[in-house]
């Protein structure tokens, strides 16, 4: 069976077309990203505005049977468990650099804005263990959605990059978790740019958040070493992020403005063109960056 893959919203490494061409690639499909006269598309939709782009799939190819799923098309969507369990296929994104995977799905919080909870709507659940996808002499970049919500599944982690002695790039730590021993462990391996990135996305969490900060730092770390994104959901909220950019400088951590694509004004742009670069940021200042 011809089987073509359609990423048309993202050109990040997609784990579930990972899993999809591996999976099809064990059946004696053809697969790839540039199949002619396909049978069987899978499209991945990351942001709901891009929806009608599985219609215009649907009008371009009338004869295949079109599978959509992904974040921005129906996030409940999940691969059945015969794909979830397969390994990753590496090469489908053959830049030699990275190896992605995911050990865990899923998150314990229920953040309102965020789509994980409907993808994940029991929490978090483990996927498998590293020594599965990772290949030797990569940065092993790991896309879960919060693992330490999962404790067993970061030390297995830490314990492998420590055996491995290989270079983790973690996409972001919910430092609300930090315990003394995490932030020992985090600082004991290899972080890739010595950059340990996590978020700060609700002003309530402010003491969860100054405390995982002083435990990094009670570990070792520097303000340069912390890298924080900075949720700004729509303008409503601009005064609100100010005031976790304020406090976080103040720890001399390095902020980065993350909005909101279904509520991006020429306003929120403007601010994260300026917030999300640290020579720019600190070349204009935050009071006119959020004015």
């Amino acid at each position: 069976m011809r089987i073509l893959l359609v990423t048309p919203d993202s050109k990040f490494p997609n784990i579930a077309m990972m899993k999809l061409y591996q999976y099809h690639l064990n059946l004696g499909d053809d697969v790839g990203f540039n199949i002619n006269n396909p049978e069987k598309i899978y499209v991945s939709i990351m942001f709901s505005k891009n929806k009608w782009m599985v219609k215009n799939m649907q009008f371009l190819y009338p004869w295949a049977e079109i599978i959509a799923g992904g974040p921005g098309y129906d996030p409940r969507i999940r691969l059945a468990p015969e794909i979830e369990s397969v390994v990753p296929y590496q090469e489908l994104y053959p830049d030699g650099k990275y190896t992605f995977g995911r050990v865990t799905s899923g998150c314990t919080r229920r953040c309102p804005f965020c789509v994980v909870p409907i993808q994940e709507p029991d929490g978090i659940r483990y996927i498998m263990h590293p020594r599965h996808f990772y290949k030797k002499g990569r940065i092993m970049r790991l896309l879960d959605d919060n693992i330490l919500a999962l404790p067993h599944a970061w030390q297995e982690v830490y314990d492998f990059c420590k055996e491995k002695k290989c270079i983790l790039h973690m996409e972001y730590f919910d430092i609300r978790l930090v315990t003394g021993q995490i932030a020992s462990q985090i600082m004991d391996l290899r972080i890739h740019r010595g950059e340990v990135w996590f978020s700060w996305d609700i002003t309530k969490d402010e003491q969860l958040v100054i405390r995982g900060i002083e435990r990094l730092m009670d570990a070792g770390a520097k303000g340069w070493n912390m890298r924080c994104f900075v949720y700004l959901r729509d303008e409503t909220y601009i005064s609100d992020a100010k005031y976790r950019w304020n406090i976080l400088r103040k720890f001399d951590v390095y902020p980065f403005i993350m909005t909101d694509p279904e509520h991006r004004t020429r306003r929120l742009r403007e601010i994260q063109k300026i917030g999300s670069r640290p020579a720019r940021y600190k070349k204009v200042g935050t009071e006119r960056m959020f004015e």
